[in-house]
């Protein structure tokens, strides 16, 4: 179904690559306006058989897009269908089909055919408009950014589409309302997407179908935005795609429509810094290079063709106003650069975009800043750091925003907060999708109104002046301008504000007392810190009058202090008050000189007493008061001008607080340390008693340690007196060595292998570690020992100790124990006993255990000589079974040495019978030599 009017028919034939097109026929012929039925038909039928051949259901979707934009006969629903059909029709060819540039190039120009004016088109047909759009650049882009070399890569339709698309976006920002927002909603959409994102609560309800509905409004607010994303990302697809077959330094492509314009350029890597660039005509027709300078006013002070505020009252030439264009200028550092050339995109946006979902109102349209690699999606969205002078700084672009005339004036004079007013200034904001809301951080300017500024450029003889809003910012972003609120430093949307004293970001310290509450007055004085220059705080919350030295004074009079010789010069401080702004004094002396001060004289007959509030006056000395109806003159009262006789002066207070109250306390401190002493004496006492208690059992009671008790480190040395360093003839050293062994039986002090204790080695010493509390109460509690733990097993004498105890006090017996309940009861006289019964003296380290001497009795009877056989054997057993193994053996050596050395008869000892009137050896005497034998 072709348009009405006339047409020309071609049959033409071609061989597969196209190189050879015969035209078989061709004829014109006039086509009448057709009918909704029969564009209907066709639609539903026609183009259904098409299915399959993308190529020509393309073709025959852009006729019947036009057939159905002609046909005046349809109702706005059969159209709204039958669009809504076509564009089904485009999705099918489009995807099945090659999506090169050339299919592209025909499937754009049928979406717009299909779009119309976009009256007729429904939600879902709108959608799929944008759907169409955005597919049919990327597809396009995709072969410039699929990763492969595209050196040399040139699509001839990449223009014309990005022409072509440029229509459908303008249309789409118009049909979703993007930069003429429709009529405010029941319920503000920024506050419900803010919402959605967690920024604002939602407004729920208790009632579930209106909970519902507000979630369903959430969502479709968030669509909503998230459409608005993608129609702005479409700009960028669009400014990509015109310059998809640009060079650097190629000029710049401007698309401009009604609802935006972008101009992009191709920069190379090493022009990217300091680059410039501008949406102004006067900056692209190279009139104006100062538009985008490092300095605008040093710019146009060296070019003499523009000037910036008071200097364009230099200039002379008529003046006109004019706009200027966005401009901007990329920071010198970018740092390393991965990319060869990048696309930098300058755009307007005119409206507001995001007006439905923050509703700060701008004062400019929104500006669109972007650099990305070229060929790439790849974008610079902040700026980075740079190394200056060791230290990082950041880099940031210069953003120039038009700003129109009636505004910036009116800004200009507002652009100062004070304590009383507050200031409006035009600020610098960027879209923060984040936040989903209009913001300032990352964007600076100068302080108040310093960043709006005028410009004139002189062009034949007349200045075309405008103004713009000069701000800095390390983001690239969406940017405008709002009229804002400037706080009391002069920043933008700032936090500083005037404390109670109109100090900018002060801490009311100025206008407060030391007591820190500002504006407070007390005694007629509005109160500070400076406390009349006569005393400071001092970390206090009152003034301390003359504190660090401040405000003393000399004072010198007839009286310059009680009892102090008259014309004694004396350093006081005569301050008073809450603000030591009063001055008394004994002295007639009346403040410093030229100073007005409240001054009250005592004559020299009392003090000055200040309640900090009230008047200042007298506490007369005794003997004196003031005159009863005396007329004082304020600011100089005097006091304690009459005597008065003195009465009997009552006993010192002082002396009274001593006998009535010291006196008691010191005697019951006395009797108190007595009773404490005594305490202690008591104490040391029954310690003393207890030590006593346990050295008489250690010493008497207790049985001795043995040698097998102490074990084998004690040694028996028996040549320790023999001196082999001597020569002796063989007689001689017969009797030396017989008269060596009579010594050592003499020195022989024990009948056993026991080891006798003696007093000092029960002392307490220092180095012997305590016991454990634990070990020592379960002794006490079952006469056991048991270990502490384990892991921590008791020293193995102290275990032998606690086992001879065990056996002690087993055979005390009960009656034993009750004697000495002190005793075994006591921790700390049951700690004594075993380190007192574990310790050996050190001089009873090596016992004398001597080589037992066989006793020869000589002409004694035959019972005689029995009994002292028989003692010698019974001491002979004893010794051996106290004395240890290895003892035995080394006696039994040294016997066989002995009677190698001296004879058989060196063992043996001659005991001659003396006898008494009875005839009878005497047994002392027997026993002496069986003992000394023995041992």
């Amino acid at each position: 179904l072709l348009p009405p009017g006339n047409q020309t028919l071609v049959l033409s034939v071609s061989d597969p690559d196209g190189a050879t097109n015969v035209t078989l026929f061709a004829k014109t012929v006039f086509v009448r306006p057709g009918t909704s039925a029969a564009l209907a038909t066709f639609i539903d039928s026609s183009l259904a058989a098409l299915n399959g051949t993308a190529s020509a259901l393309l073709s025959s979707v852009a006729i019947a897009a036009q057939s159905v934009n002609s046909l005046t006969s349809l109702s706005d629903a059969d159209a709204s269908k039958m669009r809504s059909q076509l564009l089904d029709y485009l999705q099918t060819a489009w995807f099945d089909g090659e999506r090169d540039p050339a299919s592209a190039l025909v499937a754009a120009g049928a979406v717009l055919s299909v779009a119309g004016d976009g009256s007729q088109l429904s939600d879902a047909a709108v959608g799929n408009v944008k759907k169409f759009i955005k597919n049919i650049a990327g597809q396009v882009l995709l072969q410039f950014r699929g990763g492969a070399d595209t050196t040399g890569l040139y699509i001839p339709e990449a223009d014309v589409l990005a022409l072509k698309l440029t229509g459908g976006l303008n249309l789409l920002f118009a049909l979703y309302g993007v930069t003429a927002p429709p009529a405010r909603r029941a319920a503000s959409p920024a506050a419900q997407l803010r919402a959605l994102a967690g920024y604002e609560p939602p407004s729920w309800s208790n009632d579930w179908s209106k909970s519902q509905r507000v979630n369903a409004a959430l969502r479709s607010v968030a669509a909503s935005y998230d459409t608005t994303l993608e129609l702005l990302q479409s700009i960028a697809d669009i400014s990509a795609l015109s310059v998809a077959n640009a060079v650097p330094s190629q000029t710049p492509v401007l698309r401009s429509d009604s609802a935006f314009s972008v101009l992009t350029g191709v920069i190379s890597q090493t022009a990217l810094p300091n680059f410039g660039g501008s949406l102004d005509a006067r900056f692209l027709s190279d009139a104006e290079p100062c538009l985008t300078a490092l300095d605008v006013g040093a710019c146009c002070s060296l070019s003499g063709t523009c000037c910036i505020d008071a200097a364009c009252l230099a200039l002379a030439g008529a003046r006109a106003d004019s706009n200027l264009g966005f401009s901007v200028r990329l920071p010198p550092a970018l740092g390393a650069l991965p990319a060869a050339a990048y696309e930098i995109q300058l755009g307007t946006v005119f409206g507001n975009p995001f007006a439905d979902y923050d509703d700060t109102p701008l004062l400019i349209d929104t500006q669109i800043l972007t650099v990305r690699e070229a060929h790439s999606t790849s974008e610079i969205t902040e700026l980075p750091l740079s190394v200056v002078g060791g230290g990082f700084v950041q880099q940031e672009a210069i953003l120039r925003l038009p700003i129109a005339r009636a505004v910036a004036l009116d800004l200009k004079s507002k652009g100062v907060t004070t304590p009383t007013v507050s200031g409006r200034v035009a600020a610098c904001l960027r879209w923060d999708e984040e936040k989903i809301a209009w913001t300032n951080d990352g964007v600076r300017q100068a302080q108040g109104s310093g960043a709006t500024k005028e410009m004139c450029i002189l062009s034949q003889g007349q200045l075309a002046c405008f103004f713009f809003l000069e701000c800095f910012t390390n983001h690239l972003s969406f940017f405008s301008a709002a009229n804002t609120f400037v706080d009391c430093a002069g920043r933008p949307l700032g936090e500083a504000r005037y404390d109670h004293c109109q100090v900018c970001e002060g801490d009311n310290s100025t206008c407060s007392g030391c007591d820190g509450v500002p504006n407070s007055d007390a005694d007629g004085l509005r109160l500070t810190k400076t406390c009349s220059a006569h005393g400071s705080c001092s970390g206090g919350l009152q003034c301390k009058c003359c504190a660090d030295s401040v405000g003393l004074v000399i004072e010198q009079g007839a009286e310059a202090a009680k009892g102090a010789p008259a014309g004694t010069s004396l350093t006081v401080c005569p301050w008073y008050g809450i603000m030591c702004h009063r001055w008394c004094t004994r002295s007639d002396q009346v403040g410093l000189s030229g100073e007005a001060v409240q001054a009250v004289h005592c004559h020299g007959r009392g003090r000055c007493v200040d309640d900090q509030q009230g008047p200042l006056r007298c506490e007369c000395d005794p003997g004196w008061e003031t005159s009863s109806g005396k007329v004082q003159k304020l600011g100089a009262e005097s006091y304690c001008d009459f005597q008065v006789p003195i009465a009997e002066p009552p006993m010192d207070q002082a002396m009274m607080y001593f006998l009535y109250i010291g006196v008691p306390l010191i005697a019951v401190g006395f009797v108190a340390c007595v009773g404490m002493a005594v305490l202690v004496l008591i104490k040391r006492r029954h310690v003393a008693q207890g030590e006593k208690m346990v050295e008489f059992s250690v010493l008497n009671r207790m049985p001795k340690p043995n040698i097998e008790e102490v074990g084998e480190d004690v040694l028996l040395r028996f040549e320790e007196d023999y001196d082999d360093s001597v020569v002796r003839r063989p007689d001689e050293e017969i009797l030396y060595k017989r008269r060596l062994e009579k010594a050592r039986v003499a020195k022989a002090s024990a009948t056993s292998s026991a080891i006798a204790f003696k007093k000092e080695d029960f002392q307490r010493q220092s180095d012997h570690a305590a016991l454990p509390s634990s070990t020592v109460s379960a002794f006490i509690t079952t006469s056991k020992f048991e270990p502490a733990s384990e892991t921590s097993p008791i020293d193995a004498t102290l275990l032998k100790t606690f086992q001879r105890l065990e056996n002690f006090k087993a055979k005390l017996g009960d009656e034993g124990v009750a004697e000495s309940s002190g005793l075994w009861a006591s921790p700390e006289r049951v700690s004594d006993l075993v380190h007192a019964g574990s310790r050996i003296s050190h001089s009873m380290m090596h016992p004398p255990v001597e080589i037992g001497l066989e006793p020869e009795v000589v002409g004694g009877s035959k019972e005689l000589k029995t009994a002292v056989a028989a003692q010698y054997r019974s001491q002979r057993q004893n010794v051996a079974h106290r004395t240890p193994q290895f003892l035995k053996d080394r006696v039994q050596a040294t016997e066989r040495k002995v009677e190698e050395e001296l004879g058989p008869d060196a063992l043996r000892v001659t005991v001659r019978s003396h006898t008494r009137a009875h005839g009878e050896a005497p047994v002392s005497l027997i026993s002496e030599a069986v003992g000394g034998a023995a041992k």
